[in-house]
């Protein structure tokens, strides 16, 4: 399934064409994306499973299911981001809840 994303088509004015502005309308979270970036990383995930030797006794590798490997990315990844939370790693960023809040009680004492 493709991620979705939703597509605006913004009306033109005498200065301006109109033009199209895309927007994801999902996207991964920081264990995902690491998951998703170890994918991409040459040689990380690809090591595949004993298979054998060959006739000149080298070691043979069959290729791992496609799940397996997606799997073993984010097994990593949680494994990753669970070590972070308990070396105490990870930061705390405030909602947008708390950011307005924090500036309500700013503006309130002037």
């Amino acid at each position: 399934m493709p991620m979705k994303f939703d597509a605006y088509h913004m009306r033109g004015n005498s200065m301006q064409p109109p033009n199209m502005s895309i927007s994801w309308s999902e996207r991964p979270d920081p264990i995902a994306e690491f998951a998703m970036n170890l994918l991409n990383a040459p040689g990380v995930l690809v090591i595949g499973d004993p298979d054998g030797e060959d006739s000149a006794g080298r070691a043979k590798a069959k290729e791992r299911p496609v799940q397996a490997v997606v799997t073993r990315a984010f097994d990593i990844a949680e494994a990753a981001f669970a070590e972070a939370r308990k070396r105490d790693l990870l930061i705390d960023i405030p909602t947008f809840d708390e950011i307005d809040d924090f500036a309500k009680s700013r503006s309130d004492r002037n």
